[in-house]
């Protein structure tokens, strides 16, 4: 989901197009990253965001490192992306320290970045903290609280907790669906996020449909081949599993396999995590070599990515400093 801070004093997040115009180097920069970042060439997004980092002071500084972290999320090297989101922090506090609405924004990147290094209890407890400080300082319908909401959603669905991620799902999509031109990726994604609760709440037709038209967005918006596609191409898979349907399964989660591999690499923690999917798909279908030579180099990559990123993820209670 979009969660990059404002450029102007109106609107929420980095826009495309007309705002960055010609004869802004920054700005210029900034385009360039979020042109690449969409199509998912994140090492080059990257790459543009550090030029942009160099040649950015105040405002414009805390921005681009904003967008640095994220990219680097993307990437999968969450300690890096860590240290770039505590970097902006840093930049508020500089700035004064009295724009909550950006405190918030960057706590929410830094909460949901914690989610995807897989420590969702931190991740939850910080968001909900996160959430706190929005509600006080933003209006209720702020699409910043909106999506802080949504990525909670996530968090307590991959808890268990499917009643808590339905009512926040639901009551994200009313907001988003009001602009559904603007809001594509994030609608698509609140469905197929849906979808996973209906199927645990064992209504699989209605969770393929679901995540089917989550495909179907994110595939008109961003191509058959975007990383955007692995996790719900991994929940129908799933899905379809648990509905009897193995050979349809099979051929979704190599599906999710192949552009995990192409578009993030085999060294990106995503594909890991599909690869284990894949393998207790395989085992419980009775592939238990193909299952086994699978987790087996499961564990090889995680080793690699743990001696990579280092001890890896801390959290600072001074950032909630209002």
């Amino acid at each position: 989901m979009k969660r990059t801070l404002e450029v102007c004093a109106v609107g929420v997040f980095l826009a495309s197009g007309s705002l960055f115009a010609q004869g802004d180097d920054w700005k210029r920069l900034m385009a360039r990253g979020q042109e690449l970042e969409r199509d998912a060439n994140y090492s080059q997004a990257a790459s543009a965001y550090v030029d942009a980092v160099r040649i950015a002071r105040g405002r414009r500084l805390m921005i681009a490192l904003n967008s640095l972290g994220l990219a680097y999320e993307e990437m999968g090297r969450f300690p890096d992306g860590e240290r770039y989101f505590r970097r902006a922090l840093e930049i508020l506090e500089q700035l004064g320290g009295n724009n909550q609405a950006d405190r918030a924004l960057l706590l929410t990147n830094l909460a949901l970045l914690y989610g995807e290094a897989g420590q969702t209890a931190k991740s939850e407890a910080l968001l909900r903290q996160t959430i706190d400080i929005e509600t006080g300082a933003l209006p209720s319908d702020d699409a910043r609280l909106m999506l802080a909401r949504a990525g909670l959603a996530e968090l307590v669905l991959n808890d268990g907790k499917y009643q808590e991620a339905e009512r926040m799902l639901e009551e994200s999509l009313v907001f988003f669906e009001k602009q559904p031109e603007r809001w594509q990726q994030e609608i698509g994604t609140l469905l197929g996020d849906l979808g996973v609760v209906r199927q645990f709440q064992g209504r699989n037709d209605e969770a393929i449909r679901l995540l089917r038209e989550a495909i179907v967005m994110h595939e008109a918006e961003l191509g058959a081949e975007h990383p955007i596609l692995i996790r719900p191409l991994v929940n129908l898979a799933r899905t379809q599993a648990a509905a009897g349907r193995k050979d349809d399964a099979d051929m979704i989660f190599r599906r999710a396999v192949r552009i995990a591999e192409q578009r993030l690499g085999t060294e990106h923690p995503a594909y890991s995590d599909v690869l284990l999917s894949y393998a207790t798909f395989l085992r419980s279908t009775g592939h238990k070599r193909e299952a086994k030579s699978l987790e087996a180099h499961v564990r090889n990559a995680r080793q690699e990515i743990a001696r990579r990123d280092g001890a890896g993820l801390t959290i600072d209670a001074s950032a909630f400093r209002p």
